[in-house]
């Protein structure tokens, strides 16, 4: 197989020529400066053996408090239960399940940066999907550069929509996750290797990635915008719908990249889809030198692949795994 740059695929849809300098800000200057909020899918039951904890951690990452309940409190990782994985370096709020009766026993949990907003009783382990979409409250800092670009790039975003890209964090802290994958595989260690599913997912999400990216560079961009809810391919074993919009473009996915559609085919996942456009409420004011942003998205959206379309947005954190769009 012929070498390819496994960085993540991304296209700038509405970047354009500019005499002025392009707009740029400071992301998660603080952790309060990206707010999640996890919304429900469904109301708890009020009875059963699982305890629902509302949480509010700030610079933690979701497994680790995971972790630390189940040490904490007694139980096997694997016990506690979460719909969605959050940022680190952020303010975020939400719910883990516990299979524990005795409430009590929370008196003596102690997480360092972790608050307990509320507790419901449930009849299920929440598992990964439980939720309906995530509310993101941003703050980017020292906005420079040229404003009227950035305020036509937001009114588009309204009016079009973004390409649903996944962010960076998903291809791993050096972008190398996808080759990872790969190596693993040609020495047949993969499928035993403990970060199986991050490979498996970081592969699979670069064809997306990079099937998206094609059809945006290819000029149908237009053709999304005029109808809702067009998908593209989560690669896997099986085959794309005959009456997917860009069915010819898909089949044409395994000639491209055989090596990666071998991998994902043989690897225990099926076909699986995902939407190309989101057009959500978007919501922003200027204050100063900081664009505040409020928008909700889907589960296994990236509030970056939005920013991305706005601005360069300089981090203070490097990208740490997937933990933005839980």
């Amino acid at each position: 197989m012929t070498a390819q740059p496994w960085a993540a695929p991304f296209v700038r849809l509405f970047a354009q020529q500019s005499e002025g300098v392009e707009p740029h800000a400071r992301l998660k200057t603080e952790p309060e400066d990206f707010q999640v909020t996890e919304q429900r899918i469904e109301e708890f039951s009020g009875s059963g053996e699982h305890l629902c904890l509302y949480i509010e951690k700030r610079g933690q990452n979701t497994r680790w408090v995971a972790d630390q309940l189940a040490a904490q409190l007694g139980l096997q990782e694997k016990a506690v239960g979460y719909a969605g994985l959050k940022d680190r370096h952020a303010v975020t709020r939400q719910w883990f399940s516990l299979p524990l009766a005795d409430e009590n026993l929370l008196k003596n949990v102690q997480i360092e940066g972790v608050r307990l907003l509320d507790s419901q009783r449930h009849s299920r382990k929440l598992r990964p999907g439980d939720l309906s979409g995530n509310q993101f409250a941003l703050r980017l800092r020292n906005l420079e550069g040229d404003r009227e670009q950035l305020q036509h790039r937001l009114q588009r975003v309204v009016e079009q929509g973004f390409p649903n890209f996944f962010g960076a964090q998903r291809f791993g802290r050096k972008g190398d996750n996808v080759e990872q994958a790969l190596d693993l595989n040609r020495r047949r260690r993969l499928l035993r290797h403990r970060n199986k599913g991050i490979y498996l997912s970081a592969a699979r999400s670069w064809m997306f990635n990079r099937f998206l990216a094609d059809r945006i560079e290819c000029g149908d961009w237009p053709q999304l915008c005029a109808a809702k809810d067009i998908t593209g391919p989560l690669w896997g074993r099986g085959r794309p719908p005959e009456d997917a919009t860009f069915a010819a473009q898909e089949a044409e996915l395994p000639g491209r990249f055989p090596e990666l559609a071998n991998l994902l085919e043989h690897s225990g996942l099926g076909q699986d889809r995902r939407t190309l456009r989101l057009q959500p409420q978007l919501q922003w004011r200027v204050e100063g030198n900081d664009l505040h942003l409020s928008f909700c998205l889907p589960p296994g959206s990236y509030a970056t692949a939005l920013i991305d379309q706005l601005l360069i947005a300089r981090t203070a954190d490097e990208p740490q795994g997937d933990e933005n769009a839980g």
